[in-house]
């Protein structure tokens, strides 16, 4: 049992409440790429996902198709609070 484990590695003190969270995501994307694409998205409004996919590939960084959407969508959210 995976308590009884905890206990005797650490004691009480092992017991205490642990964050769930896992240590890496690996298909999060890039904060480089990220970063681009919310430059892209600030300077060129009114391009769609498509388009701010294909911008970084020509500048030989390539984001997922679904970074683009998924990038603006999260940054805008943040500037609105």
């Amino acid at each position: 049992m995976a308590w009884v484990r905890r206990f005797r590695a650490g004691g009480l003190s092992a017991w205490v409440d642990r964050s769930r969270r896992p240590d890496t995501c690996p298909h999060q994307t890039d904060e480089v790429v990220e970063a681009l694409v919310c430059e892209l998205r600030r300077a060129h409004p009114r391009w769609g996902p498509a388009r701010l996919a294909y911008e970084p590939e020509r500048r030989e960084v390539v984001p997922v198709l679904g970074c683009a959407s998924c990038t603006t969508a999260k940054s805008s959210s943040l500037t609105e609070q």
